[in-house]
C-alpha cells in the first residue's frame, strides 16, 4: 500500500511560498524591464525580500528563467499533445489556422515570460540547453501521438525545429507593436507552412523523401 505523501513542515512551506513569490516577481519584472535589464536585486525587491534570500533559492537570473519555464511546462505539454492528436485525426488548413490562433493567444497571455525566454535563450547557455532539451521532448510527443510507427528522421526533425523557431519569431513580431503585419497575416502564413509540413511525404512516412 502506498502511503500518503509526507507532510511539509512550516519551514518547507514558507520556503516554497518564497520561491513562488520570486518567480512571480521575476515574471513581472522581466515583462516590465526586459530580461537583459533585470537584475537579481530587482527581482528580490519586487518580491519583497533581500538579495541574500534570492540566492538561497536561485543561483542566477537564468535559473529563475528556467524556474518560470518549468512552471509553464505542463501547459505546454498539454498544448503539444492536443496538436499531435489533431494531426493524428487528419488536420485541415482551417483546423491548423484555429490551432495557430490558439497558440498565439497563449503566447499573448504569457508574453512577458516568452519574450524574456527568447532573449535568455540567445544569451544564457543553460537556458539554451533547457530550450533544446524540451524542444526535442515536444517533437517526440508530436511524433508518437500523431501516429508515426517509425522514428522521425533527422530531416523531418530539422524541418519541425526550424518551423518551431520561425513560429516563435512570428509571435514575437505580433507582440512587438511594429504594425508591419497583422495577427491574421501571421496566422495565415504559419498555417500554410505547418500544413505543408504535415502534408509532405517525409512527414507521412517518418523518413526522408525527395518527392515534390
Amino acid at each position: 500500500m502506498v502511503g500518503s505523501p509526507p507532510h511539509k513542515t512550516l519551514r518547507e512551506q514558507k520556503r516554497e511560498l518564497t520561491r513562488l513569490r520570486l518567480l512571480d516577481a521575476a515574471l513581472e519584472t522581466f515583462h516590465k524591464n526586459g530580461y537583459v535589464q533585470t537584475t537579481a536585486e530587482d527581482i528580490a525587491s519586487a518580491a519583497g525580500c533581500s538579495r541574500a534570500t534570492f540566492y538561497l533559492h536561485f543561483n542566477s537570473k537564468s535559473a529563475v528563467m528556467i524556474g518560470i519555464l518549468e512552471r509553464m511546462w505542463p501547459d505546454s505539454v498539454r498544448s503539444t499533445e492536443s496538436f499531435a492528436d489533431a494531426l493524428l485525426n487528419g488536420i485541415t488548413r482551417d483546423d491548423m489556422r484555429a490551432e495557430i490562433r490558439s497558440q498565439l493567444a497563449t503566447w499573448n497571455k504569457h508574453m512577458g515570460a516568452l519574450s524574456a525566454f527568447t532573449v535568455a535563450s540567445a544569451t544564457e547557455p543553460d537556458v539554451a540547453a533547457w530550450r533544446d532539451d524540451n524542444l526535442t521532448t515536444a517533437l517526440t510527443i508530436v511524433a508518437r501521438r500523431s501516429g508515426h510507427r517509425n522514428p522521425l528522421s533527422e530531416d523531418v526533425l530539422a524541418r519541425m525545429a526550424i518551423l518551431e523557431r520561425m513560429t516563435h519569431a512570428a509571435f514575437e513580431l505580433s507582440t512587438s507593436g511594429s504594425g508591419i503585419v497583422t495577427d491574421e497575416q501571421i496566422v495565415d502564413y504559419l498555417s500554410d507552412l505547418w500544413t505543408d509540413l504535415v502534408g509532405h511525404p517525409a512527414w507521412r512516412t517518418g523518413g526522408t523523401s525527395h518527392q515534390r
